[in-house]
């Protein structure tokens, strides 16, 4: 599941209001309820492991 957020906060704080019977959700930070979330996906790079890695075999 991807990590959902507040569309008027931005706090992940947020959570299925009523049970999540309805499909709407309420932001404990701001008290935004509705149906309207945000979901993020992350990427994580490979950069900084790569040169990490690299500085090791050099040694």
């Amino acid at each position: 599941m991807k990590p959902i957020f507040c569309p008027k906060c931005g706090s992940p704080d947020i959570h299925p209001a009523m049970g999540g019977m309805l499909g709407t959700y309420q932001c404990k930070k701001c008290g935004y309820v509705g149906t309207l979330i945000i979901q993020k996906e992350f990427i994580k790079t490979m950069d900084n492991e790569t040169n990490s890695l690299e500085k090791q075999t050099k040694s």
